[in-house]
This record gives C-alpha cells, structure tokens and sequence, in this order.
C-alpha cells in the first residue's frame, strides 16, 4: 500500500507541474510576448518619427535594446521548456526526477525573464495585474 501511496504522490506530482509548464507557454506564447513585442514596436515607431525631426532618442532606443534581450530570451525559454516537455521518462520516479531538475528549471527561468519583461513594459500593454497593483489593492 505505502509503494501505491508513493506512486499516485509521483503522478500527481508530474501531473501538476506539467499543467503549470503547458500554462506556462500558453501564456508566454499568447499574451506575454505580444504585450512586450507590440510594446517594443509602437517604441520603434516612435524612434522613427522623433528621429525623422532630429530629435534625440537615447532612452528609447536603450528601452527597445533591453525589451529585444528580453523578448528573445523568453521566447528562447519558452521554446526550451516545450522541447523538454517531450523528453518525459516514462517512469513515474524519473519522470518526477525530470519534471523538479529540468522542467521546473526551465519555468524558473522563463519566470525571471517575464518578470523582467513586467517591469519594462509600459502598464497599458500588460495583460496582468502588475505585482504593484496586486499589493496596493489589499
């Protein structure tokens, strides 16, 4: 019975983690990397127009290099955390082994990037609440 108990713990902890990785990429794919990308591209055209005057644009373009970085660096995370989720063992103690050292490794860093990509992206194109907003409202 206790092996029973031990391996209904280990699928349902498989199963837990891949629903929040699929979620995550679902998430990434359709609403964090547009907020960032469109973010991006209204900045860039903004460059364009102010640069068309001669004025100067230091600070968007340093903005648009570090909101490029981190787009990148997320949809490379993202893209990462999907190729890994083919590579479950079948096993349940493997695959739970695979699914803490590598799956929730990729989440983590994908989590870093996007939180990152939060603080950079202007308010209006965010499709969440900001941590700011969620602590100022209790």
């Amino acid at each position: 019975e206790f092996r029973a108990r031990y391996e209904i713990h280990l699928e349902a902890y498989c199963k837990v983690v891949r629903i929040e990785a699929l979620t995550s990429i679902d998430m990434i794919r359709k609403q964090i990397l547009p907020a960032g990308l469109s973010y991006t591209a209204d900045l860039c055209h903004g460059v364009n127009e102010k640069a068309a005057v001669g004025a100067s644009c230091k600070a968007e373009k340093a903005l648009i290099a570090d909101l490029s970085a981190t787009t990148d660096g997320l949809y490379d995370a993202c893209e990462k955390l999907s190729a890994d989720l083919t590579g479950v063992p079948a096993s349940p103690e493997a695959a739970a082994k695979y699914y803490h050292d590598v799956i929730t490794v990729d989440m983590a860093a994908a989590r870093k990037l996007a939180d990152h990509l939060e603080t950079l992206t202007e308010k209006s194109y965010w499709p969440f609440p900001t941590y700011y907003e969620l602590l100022s409202s209790v």
